[in-house]
């Protein structure tokens, strides 16, 4: 008897240990598992999202990936465009080490050894990224929460664990014109700018591409707005031009009348528009405020300005949409987008210079990938820009009716003001927008369709780096611990 009982210990202690040593094993495989796969036949970099919301962060425009900013490094380089395809949603976006301008980039890779309250003590991850956008909602990685919980964003536990991101090299040093590009200098000094005319220095222009008749489309930086030290100049532009009707793409109406000295400009008594709009081009939000926009354009009378803050990103983006509706060609449009940069942009030792050759390729790019971004298409050569933009307007929520009367105000073919309602300026909202367009289908930066069918690899495989032998090796020692378990209870 005692001898049995003394057997019985031996098996209990055996199996004890046995199990320790088994939770040691399956603790130390977990812990070193593969987190990344670089599939060889593909070029393709495989990399766990993050399921945390701490560490991908609360306010929705960060998804943290897991693989650390050094491993990163070692398939791609700073300035290398990639494409990131996650949750069947792809982004072409530059690899960053700071967050770049959204006029140069919506979205961005962002590695950063400097921040460590980002990125960790050991920056063991790294972020798929907008300035601007809900990249999280978008993409449909996370869902805003219904609970009482202090996250605003949470998980979408419905689409399984492990969700996979895939990043495949796109054009190798592909950013680095851009990065210089961001670092071109501006100042608020009109003396910086003694080739440029008053009208040149506050960005003033007459836009006249297409079927826009001389002397009714207008563009220009702020002329209430002192930031820059150009409202001066732009306002009196826009009283020598006759400016009648004012779309502010930059402030709401309270805003904008609280700036210094607003009441005493000529703009303060012309018809305007505070459009108040965002500065990302997929949102609800900016194609509502969009629609407003033009909707007051249909009602109102020209000469018209547009203008937002520099006359840049936002003025550059509806100009450029207003051209294209008007039959005007790309080269056209590139053409008037660039003079921006030439008004704002090159001031070395207090005087501007010209922009590099070199560089103004990448500038008229970007005003194609604006407009590629709108009409949701990867490609622009070879077509009707005049019907893409028709069908862009159409889709946030213009009639034909008014179409055809916003043409024909730009080339000052009036028979009338078309009878369109008044434009009340609501806040701007999810709701808001829901309730005044239907079937509107949803576009996303970069357009990648074939590229989960290309790469051959899906969220749901597993990694081809060992991934898959550590998996089985996990459930060979939990069947060893549960045998363990049962052997002991038997043999007791």
């Amino acid at each position: 008897m005692q001898r049995n009982g003394n057997k019985n210990i031996a098996y209990v202690s055996r199996s004890i240990v046995f199990i320790i040593i088994s939770i040691i094993l399956f603790a130390f495989l977990y812990t070193n598992r593969p987190k990344t796969i670089y599939a060889e036949e593909s070029d393709i970099l495989k990399v766990r999202v993050i399921e945390d919301n701490n560490i991908s962060l609360s306010n929705g425009k960060y998804i943290a990936l897991d693989i650390s900013c050094e491993k990163f490094l070692e398939f791609f380089s700073y300035n290398d465009i990639v494409t990131v395809t996650v949750n069947n949603h792809s982004y072409d976006v530059p690899v960053c080490s700071t967050r770049p301008s959204t006029s140069l980039s919506m979205y961005y890779l962002y590695l950063n050894f400097t921040n460590k309250n980002m990125f960790g003590e050991n920056f063991d991850h790294i972020y798929l990224a907008s300035k601007e956008n809900l990249l999280q909602i978008e993409s449909g990685i996370f869902k805003t929460s219904d609970s009482e919980s202090t996250d605003k964003y949470i998980f979408n536990s419905e689409l399984g664990s492990p969700l996979w991101a895939e990043i495949k090299l796109k054009e190798k040093n592909g950013f680095s014109d851009y990065e210089t590009i961001s670092y071109f200098v501006r100042t608020a000094e009109r003396e910086d700018y003694p080739n440029l005319s008053d009208e040149e220095f506050a960005n003033f222009r007459m836009i006249t591409s297409g079927n826009i008749k001389e002397g009714i489309l207008y563009r220009s930086s702020s002329p209430i707005d002192s930031v820059y030290n150009r409202n001066i100049y732009a306002d009196s532009a826009a009283e020598n031009a006759g400016i009648m009707t004012i779309l502010n793409l930059a402030n709401n109406q309270s805003d904008a009348e609280a700036l210094a000295g607003y009441y005493d400009t000529y703009y303060s008594n012309c018809n305007i528009f505070f459009a108040d709009m965002p500065l990302s081009l997929t949102s609800d939000e900016f194609k509502y405020s969009l629609k407003s926009t033009l909707c007051f354009m249909c009602e109102n009378r020209g000469p018209y300005l547009i203008h937002c803050a520099e006359g840049k990103y936002r003025t550059g983006i509806i100009s450029a949409l207003l051209e294209c509706l008007m039959g005007a060609d790309m080269k056209t449009i590139q053409d008037d987008f660039l003079i921006t940069y030439e008004n704002f942009y090159t001031v070395y030792d207090g005087t501007q210079q010209s922009i590099p050759e070199s560089l103004k390729p990448a500038i008229r790019k970007l005003v194609y990938t604006y407009l590629s971004v709108l009409f949701n298409t990867e490609s622009l050569d070879n077509v009707d820009l005049s019907e893409k933009a028709s069908t862009y307007i159409k889709q946030i929520g213009l009639t034909d009716s008014q179409i055809t009367q916003l043409r024909n105000n730009l080339s000052d073919n009036n028979s009338g003001i078309a009878d369109t309602p008044d434009i009340t300026v609501l806040p701007i909202s999810e709701d808001t927008y829901d309730a005044h367009i239907s079937n509107e289908e949803d576009t996303e930066f970069s357009i990648d369709d074939d590229h989960e069918e290309e790469s051959g690899l899906s969220n749901n495989d597993s990694p081809k780096t060992g991934d898959g032998g550590n998996s089985f090796l996990l459930s060979l020692i939990f069947a060893f611990i549960v045998i363990c378990l049962i052997s002991s209870y038997k043999k007791i």
